[in-house]
């Protein structure tokens, strides 16, 4: 049998097609680092990265968002809100645009949409985090911050524990009563003092 040659042509583009497509996942899946380097950090305190320093504080609990006055969200869980400031006292830009919350086994992707810290030289950037999680399940709550780059040839993960023990779970809980005002999911920028 002898193919047309429009036939033959539709035939090479969508083998050229495909081919780019597996090359291109191949690339994704190759630059994902499988290790990482863990840097461990306190509560309030600043964590050195590779061109700066990336701190996570101000931890509010509640079960509804007020945006100017209004509720802009409920929920029957548990909302967690924290502050994450990147600052850039070296070169090069600091950014922080992944997250997740754990604890125990359980992960938490973040409610809003992180647009991520990010600092260029000689500034900081602040910006709240928002989790909605499980009432029940925030034992040994942390957080996981890192810079989601398509190709990272040094990858770093900061890992903060946010002082949620067995002990003061209920606590915490107790304190989501009241609701989380205005938090600043915009990321707003200053320079370094």
């Amino acid at each position: 049998m002898i193919l047309s040659t429009q036939v033959r042509s539709r035939l090479l583009t969508g083998l050229v097609t495909v081919s780019c497509v597996v090359v291109a996942a191949i690339g994704i899946k190759a630059s994902e680092p499988a290790d990482f380097q863990v840097l461990t950090g306190t509560l309030g305190q600043p964590v050195t990265v590779r061109a700066g320093e990336v701190t996570v504080d101000d931890v509010r609990f509640g079960t509804s968002l007020l945006r100017n006055g209004d509720v802009s969200s409920r929920t029957s869980g548990l909302f967690v809100a924290l502050r994450v400031t990147a600052a850039a006292s070296g070169h090069t830009s600091v950014t922080v645009n992944r997250a997740q919350l754990t604890s125990g086994d359980r992960v938490y992707l973040p409610y809003s949409s992180l647009s991520g810290a990010t600092a260029d030289p000689g500034f900081q950037s602040q910006v709240d985090v928002i989790f909605e999680v499980d009432a029940n399940r925030i034992d040994d709550l942390g957080i996981e911050l890192w810079s989601g780059e398509i190709v990272a040839g040094y990858y770093q993960r900061i890992r903060v524990r946010l002082g949620v023990r067995a002990g003061n779970a209920a606590e915490a809980r107790a304190s989501g009563q009241a609701p989380i005002v205005d938090p600043d999911i915009y990321s707003s920028s200053r320079a370094i003092r």
